[in-house]
């Protein structure tokens, strides 16, 4: 039986054309919700402005592995929020994708999220770490088979 291509945004269980569902949509307030819930988590965990870029990768693996310090009542963890993130920016890069949207348009878009969701709570290594994650979890999303 040949099923039909969704037509609804919002209808994320039907598979098109008999291929795996597709993820439920990301709006842009989603989008930034997610990463801002991220940069928070961040900027909590940091501390004073790391000097090297090896300092900076090491408080992120920290936060990952789950050394940091438990998160104050009502904040998202380290991990639970970069999962968060990164399955919002592969979401929405997908959808950049099916929309017919360049890379070029896809990263202008997704850097534009990071800068404007953070506005002030990240130092310039912690926000440009970040933006390096987006942009790499975007790429892959936007180029998988």
């Amino acid at each position: 039986m040949h099923e039909e291509p969704t037509s609804q945004a919002g209808d994320a269980a039907v598979p098109e054309r008999g291929g795996p569902p597709r993820p439920a949509p990301v709006s842009v307030a989603e989008l930034h919700d997610a990463l801002a819930r991220l940069a928070t988590t961040i900027a909590a965990a940091g501390g004073p402005a790391p000097r090297s870029s090896a300092v900076l990768r090491a408080r992120a693996r920290s936060l990952l592995e789950g050394e940091a310090p438990p998160a104050p009542s009502g904040r998202r963890d380290g991990p639970a929020a970069r999962r968060d993130a990164r399955a919002a920016v592969t979401t929405f890069a997908e959808q950049l994708r099916t929309d017919g949207a360049p890379p070029e348009r896809m990263l202008v878009v997704l850097k534009a999220a990071v800068r404007d969701s953070a506005p002030g709570m990240l130092d310039p290594h912690q926000l440009h770490a970040l933006t390096e994650d987006v942009v790499r979890w975007s790429i892959e999303a936007f180029y998988a088979p």
